[in-house]
């Protein structure tokens, strides 16, 4: 938490805390089981790739990104 202090993050808005990335996917039990690998989220993928429908919005959105840049080149 120091950390986030160091940064100038904001205790008042929790998107901005902390600086560790968001580790847990079970949000609905009453009580986390930490020895059960479905509580923690996949972390060889970013955030913007933890299911398939996310995953192919933003490769599309990459896509179309390298396209604009490769016309603006051109």
């Amino acid at each position: 938490m120091h950390l986030n202090t160091l940064s100038g993050r904001s205790y008042n808005d929790m998107t901005q805390n902390p600086v560790f990335p968001w580790v847990l996917v079970d949000w609905d039990s009453e009580e986390l089981d930490f020895s059960n690998p479905a509580t923690f989220r996949d972390l060889t993928k970013p955030m913007g790739a933890l299911n398939s429908a996310r995953e192919m919005e933003f490769r599309e959105r990459y896509s179309l990104l390298k396209e604009e840049e490769q016309q603006g080149d051109s």
